[in-house]
């Protein structure tokens, strides 16, 4: 299972307000999201079967960072984060690496999302 905090690598906070994101997952297929910011993403129907528990930080306006945890398959982690950086192209590990800062809470320091996921 892992623990990752998931950090915008080019400034400060997402360009995602807490309302766009809780609007955008809201509606996905086993996704149980609370407006206190916590949700819970299963997915049992897919090939690969997972759950991911989470946590949206915000301030003024837009989410600051995620806490993810899960044991979930590389398609669930890839989504979120694609959301979180408004990418709806398919988009490399290495364009979603470059544009975020994952710090994996067992190992206490930043990864890479290529080795982590």
């Amino acid at each position: 299972m892992l623990h990752l905090l998931v950090y915008p690598a080019l400034s400060d906070r997402f360009d995602v307000s807490f309302d766009e994101f809780a609007g955008m997952v809201s509606g996905w297929d086993g996704m149980f999201f609370e407006m206190d910011g916590s949700f819970v993403w299963v997915e049992n129907d897919a090939p690969e079967k997972g759950q991911m528990d989470g946590m949206v930080y915000d301030r003024e306006g837009s989410i600051v960072y995620l806490d993810l945890k899960g044991a979930a398959p590389a398609a669930m982690w890839t989504r979120i984060l694609k959301l979180l950086l408004r990418f709806e192209h398919q988009v490399s590990s290495q364009e979603l690496e470059s544009h975020l800062k994952i710090y994996d809470v067992q190992q206490s320091s930043f990864v890479s999302l290529t080795q982590t996921i």
